[in-house]
């Protein structure tokens, strides 16, 4: 500088040349302006921030951050300065240096917004949801048109599981920049999970008017057609958003789910390997992909599959779907550890509803939590206890997450519930606030990791004891569930490490069956489908419960019974496969017999008598399908596994005083099938002694299995009451009372 202070001649007007061209636009001849000035002068501060500004804009962030290290060195008291460079470090991906970066331009100037804003940003990326909620508050406290702030601060809200606060910081942000589809995309995510879908609609349909090839708006438009129940809408968004990003590994997911809930596995399992493909630790895609090709009966690579869902979990994945790993060869352990995992990452954030005091009750109220109430096996397990509650002791209330089908079993459902409430459209929130209203003491959730649970319900702790029971076979992994209804068989004491939960032991069987539904009668074989002689060996089950090693003993068994064949469920492409499996066995594909669609449940149990005997699954047992058999007078052969899934068929067997049909290996198993379909005899006293069975302390006993519930529901409120953890709880059979009861 000269001795007067000014810049030496020409820098000046060089720089005011720059800042013109750059207030034009013509960044080009911006660029060489400042260039020049830095030629000249390598520190001027001015032309340092118009060059970092462009490099910014440019997206050279390597650029930009050199510029401006060299422009806090230049002024180091500068905090534009410093929170430009902090952008520049985010972008480079070095959240540290961004950090330190955006925290020394707020300390030196307090009132920066942008540089609070942007540190709000950082620190959420970083997981400090608290620390990136004050500044983030502070910062549009201080410029309430702040747009970015707001829309930043509604990311907090929304992990944190503060999805009406997110739509408020959502509208504030459209109302500084009106009609930002990034803004409105994030609207129409939090108003989906506060349960307004209407209003979530709107906002997609605003953001795609304004930008319509925003393939994430398409992609969670999908998500709330599925949400609404629109399955063709939703594979029709989904495919927009793939088509329109191809490397969309959530869009190629959605479309994968909601061609699996339509049946069409084959094109559900392209699409989960489109996303293995794009994102291989995909813990969710690889669970659904061995769903997928197991429906299908398509075994080719299917060990590998479940190698690679073993390995992940080892891994400690967190995307992995629970349900699946119980029907794999997994051990409880794994199933335990995947379904912590994922209780964790999606409901981790919860906070639980404040506590309500807890006091003697004389008539405790029991709600039951369950997206199945209508036509499902769940629905139909549950009337007959709930119609045997003991109103002096229970007072029940359904909450359906299900609408109304029109089923004859939902009515039936809706008045056998003290009061009954259909919640399908309220969010979860909502729902959890409902709950909190009624007063509820236990809260029976149906559901556990099963297709339409909504486990952000209990996550939000809306009664004071929550339990599992019925409608999911296993630990559900969460913290927010105190104990599990099962029984002695199916997880016994010696495997509560197994277990988050404590263990509620109920005598005989967790499952209870309605003895009123109708039988109806035995059609005639050829009507059925059946050959007019041999031996008939059932296995109803869902395909992807099937695994090569049962199929090779199934068809060892065939082979060792002459004429006799195997009556199943699958259809299309699954009975296509399994026919080929039995041939390249050396079965004639034949003797697979495939049963058609019935309209009614009754005529469905009137033809199950025609079968000899029902085959069980391994390692995932039959579980509503064995009590229909049952039900029928039919047998059912088991072999137990280790872990829930798989000891069901042997519960239902013990409590009905039938463990002769249990084998303690598959090779037994094997033995004891082809025993029993060439000894007419010992099969005929079977079926006598099963007709014979179906007494108290049966799963057949709605009115026992109800007195043992109550039981159950006392012990656990009592330990509450009385400021006791949860504790496991056995109750015996009759009316003494259950152990480790509070005392």
């Amino acid at each position: 500088m000269t001795p007067t202070g000014k810049h030496p001649s020409g820098i000046d007007a060089d720089l005011k040349a720059a800042l013109a061209d750059h207030r034009a636009g013509r960044m080009d001849a911006a660029r060489r302006g400042y260039a020049g000035v830095l030629q000249r002068r390598p520190d001027h501060p001015q032309a340092l921030h118009g060059l970092a500004v462009l490099a910014l804009n440019a997206r050279d962030d390597r650029a930009a951050a050199d510029l401006l290290t060299r422009l806090v060195r230049a002024r180091p008291k500068d905090a534009r300065a410093h929170n430009l460079l902090g952008l520049a470090h985010k972008r480079l991906g070095d959240v540290a240096a961004a950090e330190a970066a955006f925290r020394k331009a707020v300390a030196l100037d307090p009132r920066h917004a942008e540089a609070l804003a942007n540190l709000g940003a950082v620190l959420h990326d970083r997981g400090d949801l608290a620390g990136a909620a004050t500044a983030l508050e502070r910062a549009v406290a201080l410029a309430p048109g702040l747009a970015f702030a707001r829309n930043s601060l509604g990311m907090i809200r929304r992990d944190q599981g503060r999805h009406a606060d997110a739509a408020a910081a959502y509208r504030a942000a459209l109302a500084a920049g009106p009609d930002n589809p990034v803004v409105l995309n994030n609207l129409g995510n939090a108003l989906s999970a506060s349960g307004d879908l209407d209003g979530a609609l709107a906002a997609f349909r605003r953001a795609l008017e304004r930008r319509p090839d925003y393939a994430e708006v398409h992609c969670n438009l999908g998500k709330l057609l599925t949400d609404r129940r629109h399955p063709a809408e939703a594979e029709g968004a989904y495919r927009k958003a793939v088509a329109l990003n191809p490397r969309l590994a959530e869009a190629h997911l959605g479309l994968g789910w909601t061609l699996l809930e339509a049946g069409r596995d084959a094109d559900a399992a392209e699409a989960f390997r489109a996303v293995l493909a794009l994102e291989p630790d995909s813990g969710a895609a690889l669970t659904f992909l061995v769903r997928a090709e197991a429906r299908r009966c398509r075994w080719d690579d299917l060990a590998d599959l479940e190698a690679a869902v073993r390995a992940r979990v080892a891994e400690g994945a967190d995307d992995l779907a629970p349900l699946v790993l119980s029907e794999l060869d997994t051990t409880p352990a794994e199933c335990l550890a995947a379904a912590r995992a994922r209780c964790k990452a999606a409901y981790g954030g919860y906070a639980p509803l404040p506590a309500v005091p807890a006091g003697p009750r004389e008539v405790l109220t029991i709600g039951y939590l369950s997206p199945d109430l209508g036509e499902h096996p769940v629905g139909r397990l549950l009337p007959a206890i709930l119609e045997s509650h003991d109103r002096g002791k229970v007072r029940t209330i359904g909450y359906a997450l299900n609408p109304d089908d029109g089923s004859a079993l939902r009515r039936r459902l809706v008045a056998a519930f003290d009061t009954f409430a259909d919640l399908s459209a309220a969010s979860d929130a909502d729902v959890a606030a409902h709950i909190r209203a009624d007063g509820v003491d236990v809260l029976v959730d149906l559901a556990g990791h099963t297709h339409g649970a909504r486990m952000g319900i209990p996550a939000r702790r809306p009664a004071p004891v929550q339990c599992a029971w019925l409608g999911y076979p296993g630990t559900t992994g969460a913290d927010f569930i105190d104990y599990l209804v099962a029984d002695a068989f199916v997880a016994p004491t010696a495997a509560a490490r197994d277990y988050c939960e404590a263990l509620v032991h109920l005598p005989g069987c967790y499952l209870v069956a309605d003895p009123g539904r109708e039988v109806g009668p035995a059609p005639a074989r050829t009507d059925a489908g059946l050959p007019e002689r041999g031996f008939v060996f059932c296995a109803f089950h869902r395909t992807d419960k099937l695994r090569p090693a049962t199929f090779d003993v199934w068809m060892r068994i065939l082979d060792r019974v002459p004429e006799s064949v195997l009556w199943l469920t699958a259809r299309g492409e699954a009975a296509d496969r399994l026919r080929a499996e039995a041939e390249r066995r050396g079965v004639d594909p034949d003797r697979l017999v495939f049963a058609a669609r019935v309209p009614e449940v009754r005529d469905h149990l009137g033809r199950l008598r025609l079968a000899g005997l029902f085959l069980d699954t391994r390692p995932y047992n039959a579980h509503a399908t064995a009590i229909d058999a049952l039900h029928a007078g039919v047998p059912v052969l088991t072999c137990p596994g280790d872990g829930f899934a798989g000891r069901v068929g042997g519960s239902l067997l013990t409590s009905l005083g039938l463990v002769d049909l249990i084998a303690p290996d598959m090779a037994a198993y094997e033995r004891m099938a082809v025993h029993l379909a060439t000894h007419p005899e010992e099969l005929a006293a079977l079926r006598d002694r099963l007709a014979r069975a179906k007494g108290p302390g049966t799963p057949f006993d709605p009115v026992g299995h109800a007195r043992a519930l109550e039981a159950a529901f006392r012990a656990m409120w009592e330990r509450h009451a009385a400021g006791a953890s949860p504790a496991p709880i056995t109750v015996p059979a009759g009316p003494a009372r259950p152990e480790n009861a509070f005392q």
